[in-house]
C-alpha cells in the first residue's frame, strides 16, 4: 500500500484527537449520507386529526394519507489544501530537538499528520458556524464568491421566534431586584413548537441574567460543571460552561470562536443572545457525496471526509487535501427562540 494512499490518511485521522461541536454534537448529532452530489429533503406534512369512536361492528374508515414535498440541495463543498515542500523535510520542525534528532522521513509523517489534523479541525469549525447559523437564522446561507457561488436555505423558522429587545425592554434596563426572570423566560417558551429545556447562553447575555435577584435565588449552581444532561468533551469544557438548573432549564455558555482571515477572534454566538432549545433534538448533519475520481468507481464515496495526497513532479512538492461536503439538516425550526436580550436603544 502506498505510504500515503488515502487509506492510510483515513488510518492516521483515526487516531488523532478531534475537535468537538457544542452545537453540531447537541442539535445535529446524527449523520446521514447521500450517493449523489446533491441531498434530498422530505418535508412531510403531518396529520394530527383525531381518530373517531365507531362501534366495532361498523367497518374502519380508511385514512387520508399524511403528504410530503421533496427538495434537493447540493451541499457546499470543503477541500483544504497544503504543500509539502522537500525543505520541510530538510529543516527541523517546532518542538524539534535544536541538533535536529528526526530524519527527513519522519519529519515528513509528522508533518502530514499534523496538517491532517489541521484540515480536520478547520473543516469541523466550519460545520460547527453551519450549525450555528442555522439555528440562531433558521437558514443556511453562503455568500457569493469566486469560490462559490450563493446559496440560501430556508428552514421554515417563523419570524416571531427570533426576538430582539430594543430601549426599556432591553435586560439592561430593567429591575434587577423585582424583574421575575421566570415569568420571562417562560413567555419565550410559549413561542417554541417544541418543549425548551437547555437555554445557551453567550458570556454577556449570561452576565446580564445573573445579575437578576430571581436568578441568583432560583439558579441550582450545586450541579454546576458536574452532573450537566450532555457529556462535555475536555476540548468543549475550554469553551462551554454549564452553569446549573434554573428551574425546569439546563443553563450553558458557550464562547467557542474561529478566527477570521486577518486573525481576528469572532465567536460564533453573537454577544447579547440568548437560544432556547429542546434538549434532544433530531437535526442532521447530511452529506454529499465526494466527488472525486479516485473516490469509487463511479467517482463518488459515502463518506465524511476524503483525504488524499499526491506529488508535483517539477517543481518537486507533495499535495495534502481533504474534501467534504456537509449541510445541517433541520426538521422543525420553530423548535428553537432566538432573542438578543440587549439590542439596540
Amino acid at each position: 500500500m502506498p505510504l500515503f494512499s488515502t487509506t492510510t490518511l483515513l488510518g492516521v485521522k483515526k487516531k488523532q484527537k478531534g475537535f468537538t461541536s457544542f452545537f453540531k454534537t447537541l442539535f445535529f448529532g446524527r449523520d446521514a449520507f447521500s450517493d449523489s452530489e446533491k441531498v434530498a429533503i422530505d418535508e412531510v406534512v403531518p396529520n394530527l386529526r383525531l381518530v373517531p369512536f365507531v362501534s366495532p361492528v361498523v367497518a374502519g374508515k380508511v385514512r387520508k394519507q399524511d403528504g410530503y414535498s421533496t427538495t434537493s440541495y447540493a451541499p457546499p463543498y470543503l477541500k483544504p489544501k497544503d504543500v509539502v515542500s522537500p525543505k520541510k523535510m530538510q529543516s527541523r520542525m517546532a518542538g524539534e530537538a535544536l541538533n535536529g534528532t528526526m530524519t527527513p522521513g519522519q519529519r515528513l509523517n509528522a508533518t502530514v499528520a499534523f496538517l491532517l489534523d489541521d484540515q480536520e479541525k478547520a473543516i469541523q469549525r466550519t460545520e460547527e458556524k453551519m450549525c450555528v447559523d442555522a439555528v440562531l437564522t433558521g437558514k443556511f446561507i453562503v455568500e457569493d464568491s469566486e469560490e462559490h457561488e450563493a446559496m440560501e436555505i430556508d428552514y421554515g423558522r417563523s419570524e416571531s421566534n427570533t426576538v430582539t429587545l430594543v430601549g426599556a425592554a432591553r435586560w439592561s434596563q430593567l429591575d434587577k431586584s423585582n424583574t421575575v426572570m421566570s415569568e420571562i423566560i417562560g413567555d419565550y417558551a410559549e413561542l417554541s413548537s417544541g418543549l425548551p429545556s437547555v437555554i445557551v447562553f453567550d458570556k454577556k447575555a449570561f452576565s446580564l441574567f445573573s445579575k437578576f435577584k430571581d436568578v441568583q435565588d432560583s439558579l441550582n449552581k450545586t450541579v454546576a460543571n458536574g452532573d450537566s444532561d450532555i457529556m462535555l468533551a475536555p476540548q468543549l469544557k475550554k469553551e462551554v460552561q454549564f452553569k446549573g438548573r434554573y428551574g425546569e432549564y439546563a443553563i450553558y455558555v458557550y464562547a467557542g470562536y474561529y478566527e477570521l482571515d486577518n486573525g481576528t477572534k469572532q465567536y460564533f454566538m453573537p454577544e447579547n443572545t440568548m437560544v432556547l432549545a429542546p434538549a434532544s433534538y433530531d437535526g442532521v448533519m447530511a452529506y454529499g457525496a465526494i466527488q472525486d475520481v479516485e473516490a469509487g468507481a463511479d467517482g463518488m464515496a459515502m463518506v465524511k471526509r476524503w483525504p488524499k495526497s499526491w506529488i508535483n513532479p517539477d517543481p518537486s512538492f507533495r499535495y495534502l487535501m481533504t474534501q467534504s461536503a456537509p449541510l445541517p439538516i433541520m426538521p422543525d425550526a420553530d423548535e428553537f427562540v432566538v432573542v438578543t436580550v440587549d439590542g439596540p436603544v
